[in-house]
């Protein structure tokens, strides 16, 4: 068994590349990205991931402030499942402005917020007829 720190500062990044032994990725502070072929993990301090020798992955590490985006947009999810307007959820979790929310979204996710739409019901029972 092998066994190696080293710090990785926020803005640090290993491009594609693989390992001959197994691996345990894991941040005590901020947030470490790791994306396989298939897959983006992103560990905030209270999450690790193994990864198997030879698996092609690339891994960024994030400071406190990407930690506290990812918290904010989390927290927002429910406010637009529930078909809330993305205004409201922008000015619930924190952000000064809708453009400002709807632009953190997109860096975090690749997409922008769902529209305002209203949450799923259940139909009425039919009529007999």
């Amino acid at each position: 068994m092998i066994v190696a720190t080293f710090a990785m500062p926020g803005g640090t990044a290993f491009a594609w590349h693989t390992h001959p032994d197994h691996q345990l990725a894991w941040a005590p502070s901020g947030v470490l990205t790791v994306a396989t072929g298939a897959v983006i993990w992103v560990l905030p301090p209270t999450r690790a991931l193994w990864i198997p020798a030879g698996l092609p992955h690339e891994t960024r590490a994030s400071g406190p402030a990407t930690m506290r985006t990812l918290l904010r947009l989390q927290a927002a999810l429910p406010v637009l499942a529930s078909g809330q307007p993305v205004a409201s959820a922008a000015h619930r979790v924190g952000y000064e402005s809708t453009s400002a929310f709807v632009a953190a979204f997109r860096q975090a996710t690749g997409l922008t917020p769902p529209p305002t739409s209203a949450p799923a019901t259940t139909r009425p029972p039919r009529a007999e007829r």
